[in-house]
């Protein structure tokens, strides 16, 4: 099974999620993960250990989709990231996509993503 896990922002503590994921998928030899990361990763990364595997591929985000992270608007911010995230799912052709902020993605991600393609993520939000 191939999981691409997207993650276009490493603000807060989506770099330790993505660690997590990243023990999570050392674990399950089995599967073929690809982590789709922007360029912002390499300056995070050092934070956590990060052993190789064969199982394991680390991807960036094309710098052409930096203009997301100045977009401050979330419906049109929602729209956007889903579309990109089509793009990739499209090129990649995983089976299962995993977000960690899938409430930034709804509702618009029902109209991107292929009917093939099964998204889990986690509803994120932290309340005041």
């Amino acid at each position: 099974m191939k999981i691409l896990i997207f993650e276009p922002y490493l603000t807060g503590h989506h770099p330790e999620y993505l660690h997590h994921y990243y023990l999570g998928a050392l674990e399950r030899q089995e599967n073929e993960y690809v982590f789709l990361v922007p360029n912002s990763f390499d300056q995070v990364k050092d934070k956590y250990e990060w052993k190789n595997a064969s199982n394991i591929t680390i991807k960036y985000i094309d710098e052409k989709y930096n203009y997301l992270y100045a977009l401050s608007n979330v419906y049109i911010l929602g729209w956007k990231v889903s579309k990109v995230l089509n793009y990739y799912v499209r090129e990649l052709r995983p089976d299962n996509v995993i977000l960690t902020n899938l409430m930034l993605f709804i509702p618009f991600i029902i109209f991107f993503l292929p009917r093939w393609v099964r998204v889990r993520g986690i509803m994120y939000k932290i309340y005041l």
